[in-house]
């Protein structure tokens, strides 16, 4: 139905105009496994417009439910595109192969991603009967929401591109320690999600929460800034959602090659909230290196330009990036699913330390080419596998390069956390909190 719209919209440019329409509809379903047995359903339709005529461009949003609404912004869009300034982009986008470093996919594309045979048979009752085993009956609440999304990109010139997506959220509630505790993970299909993590990190959020109430402080003397710290999924994801956000804002082309990390922009990852197969430009995605020890730092391009340090070389081809923040600005390069690896062990079971379930406010302040930062880490002591209390939130401070040097062991992506930009892998890290 989508596509048959989109090629309606697009059938209205006149000679010497090219119409570009993205349309993406999204079909959601909520159901409520525990604390209820509520089933609810929605569903969006939304239209992204690019017009060029005489050299000019401009972009527009629109309701793709109506095709008399779609017909009246094409009709503004004549009429401002007559005051647009010329661009030099305002041609057929480029859609020569990446020339940068590209990064495999852990797993296959979500919005193909494919089902085993006890996947394509699971149901509501199977997943609730899985939670009620994982939590051992601590749950009050559980919350499973799957959204299906189908894309679809037209232009008047003839390109014609389409692929569906799928991503399952699960969200659970325990009631244990007098005190409620919630957590929630992503996954490509609700046969995939991943239930230990799920049920374990809201225990750890409910332990926290009880001693919140209580507000105990840690029996034995303790200084987070002199000590390791272990950082909850959760926790490690806002951590490395804010070291990519700096490393593609600062411009520092520092690199050391004895992290072994690397940062890969993955828009293929199966369960990434971001995934796709391509952009609102229409360009086919490619996953790749944002930073690595070895290839330091790579650009996402769009057709109006590149978010990094600069192209990786001349002829770098687009790398199907492009998104709007706005609906009606032009789309620019924006990251999609990033992940953080490296030659790093898993994080230890049975910590006894310091354990990062939050982190509070980011200040960013000038330092020569890049930038610091100086983020507050909620913590507590855990001993026993017990939360014996909170400690006064701790200030890690430094350039991303330097937060990236202080990972000194890292588990491997459990889900990915979508974030208002993009989506971060999450995972157990092990920090180093040194003053």
């Amino acid at each position: 139905m989508i596509l048959e719209a989109a090629q309606r919209i697009s059938s209205l440019a006149r000679r010497g105009e090219t119409v570009e329409v993205h349309l993406a509809s999204t079909a959601t379903r909520t159901r409520r496994l525990i604390g209820g047995r509520a089933t609810a359903t929605a569903s969006d339709v939304a239209g992204l417009l690019r017009f060029v005529a005489d050299g000019r461009e401009v972009f527009a949003s629109f309701d793709a439910a109506s095709h008399s609404r779609a017909e009246q912004v094409l009709a503004l869009c004549r009429q401002a595109v007559a005051a647009a300034p010329l661009s030099t982009d305002a041609t057929e986008g480029d859609e020569a192969a990446h020339a940068g470093p590209t990064c495999s996919p852990l797993a296959p594309l979500a919005c193909s991603c494919p089902r085993t045979a006890e996947e394509q048979g699971s149901a509501p009752e199977d997943l609730k009967d899985r939670l009620t085993e994982a939590a051992a009956g601590a749950l009050t609440e559980a919350l499973v929401e799957e959204k299906s999304t189908a894309v679809v990109f037209v232009s008047s010139a003839g390109t014609v591109r389409s692929y569906t997506r799928a991503l399952a959220r699960a969200k659970v509630t325990t009631g244990a320690d007098g005190a409620s505790g919630t957590s929630t993970v992503h996954a490509c299909h609700p046969g995939r999600l991943d239930l230990p993590t799920l049920v374990s990190t809201a225990r750890w959020s409910g332990q926290f929460a009880a001693v919140r109430q209580t507000g105990r402080r840690p029996s034995v003397p303790h200084t987070l800034a002199q000590r390791r710290a272990l950082f909850m999924p959760a926790a490690a994801a806002s951590l490395v959602h804010l070291i990519t956000f700096h490393l593609l804002d600062s411009g520092d082309e520092s690199r050391d090659g004895s992290t072994g990390l690397s940062l890969c922009d993955d828009p293929h990852a199966a369960g990434g909230p971001f995934a796709s197969a391509f952009d609102e430009e229409g360009v086919a995605s490619v996953p790749v290196v944002l930073w690595s020890t070895a290839t330091g730092r790579g650009s996402l391009v769009s057709r109006h330009g590149w978010l990094g340090a600069r192209p990786i070389g001349p002829g770098t081809g687009l790398t199907g990036h492009a998104r709007r923040r706005d609906l009606d600005v032009m789309p620019t390069p924006q990251p999609t699913n990033v992940r953080l690896t490296g030659p790093r062990p898993p994080a230890a079971t049975g910590w006894e330390g310091t354990v990062v379930y939050g982190i509070d406010g980011l200040d960013k302040q000038a330092h020569h080419a890049g930038a610091r930062l100086s983020v507050a880490l909620l913590s507590a002591h855990v001993r026993d596998g017990r939360v014996q209390g909170l400690h006064e939130p701790v200030r890690l401070t430094g350039t991303a390069y330097e937060l990236l040097h202080r990972i000194t062991a890292l588990g491997p992506p459990l889900y990915y956390q979508p974030g208002s930009q993009f989506a971060t892998s999450a995972s157990w890290m092990v920090v180093d909190t040194t003053a």
